[in-house]
């Protein structure tokens, strides 16, 4: 990954940081392989174009619900325009407009999932009850807002439900684990 890559992503609108950026492509780079990348959050693709760069497009899939408003106007998000940035940087992740706690049908093997939605304690709980048993062995989720004063009851949350499994790193406010290998 070059500088000019992540510069190039950060064109993209967003809240993610260019190290927390270059941690996602190192992320997408160590997870097994063999599955699928799920981004639950997309707001406009910037992180599932570092998701698609570190692990290859054809294995991202990026889900959100208020980005499925097609006809929202102004700067909210679409799945068009989702695409379209990403298409812009030559990427081409699956976008599914949908309840990011609930698994679409036919995923079963998450190797990497990355939780940015809606930053809630209720939502997070629901999407980790719905998206671990789908992690497999050795997978890793990535949480962003981590110990974010704006977002107190995600630290809590977190903590919880990944405090027993391997700790990765923190990068600013996003924070990894990786399942233990059974």
């Amino acid at each position: 990954m070059s500088q000019a890559q992540i510069a190039r992503i950060m064109r993209i609108p967003g809240q993610t940081t260019a190290s927390e950026l270059q941690f996602l492509v190192h992320l997408a780079g160590i997870a097994p392989l063999g599955g699928r990348i799920v981004e639950l959050g997309t707001y406009h693709g910037r992180t599932a174009a570092a998701l698609c760069l570190g692990g290859g497009a054809a294995n991202v899939i990026t889900i959100d619900d208020y980005s499925c408003r097609e006809a929202t106007g102004g700067s909210r998000p679409t799945p068009t325009s989702v695409r379209g940035n990403l298409a812009a940087l030559n990427y081409a992740a699956q976008v599914v407009c949908g309840d990011s706690r609930i698994v679409p049908p036919g995923i079963d093997r998450v190797t990497l999932l990355y939780v940015d939605s809606e930053h809630t304690r209720v939502q997070f709980d629901a999407e980790m009850a719905a998206w671990l048993p789908h992690v497999v062995s050795g997978g890793i989720v990535a949480c962003h807002d981590y110990d974010s004063p704006t977002w107190l009851e995600m630290t809590g949350a977190v903590s919880a439900w990944l405090g027993r499994w391997g700790y990765i790193g923190l990068v600013r406010r996003m924070i990894a684990f990786r399942r233990k290998v059974a």
